[in-house]
């Protein structure tokens, strides 16, 4: 199946998304804070006796503790694993590569060759 060719456009649109895209990291933080303050005050503060002060650090803490086990294990693995499938599924890279390992014996060949 062949694809539609792609038009040459302004990156208007294209810069539009990428910028909405990046300020959307900043507003899901946003958003976690005020859900925090929201979940402590109506909920909460009456099921646990600690400050809100004590509850906001437990809780940077706790995503502290995630980003580092996603850091150390859970990006190394699904880098991993996206290795894996594009091998796995024909990559056109891979056929590069035969290319150039077979250039590379046939030099290691005359390398030899020239040795002897």
């Amino acid at each position: 199946m062949k694809l539609p060719e792609q038009k040459k456009v302004s990156s208007f649109w294209g810069g539009i998304k990428s910028v909405v895209s990046s300020v959307t990291f900043y507003v899901g933080i946003l958003n976690f804070l005020l859900l925090l303050v929201t979940a402590y005050n109506t909920t909460l503060k009456y099921y646990i006796s600690m400050p809100f002060w004590v509850y906001l650090v437990l809780m940077i803490s706790a995503l502290f503790i995630i980003g580092v086990i996603e850091y150390l294990w859970i990006i190394p693995s699904a880098v991993v694993f996206s290795n894996q499938q594009a091998w796995k599924h024909d990559n056109p890279v891979r056929e590069d590569l035969k290319v150039i390992k077979d250039k590379i014996s046939e030099l290691e060949n005359k390398i030899d060759n020239l040795k002897k």
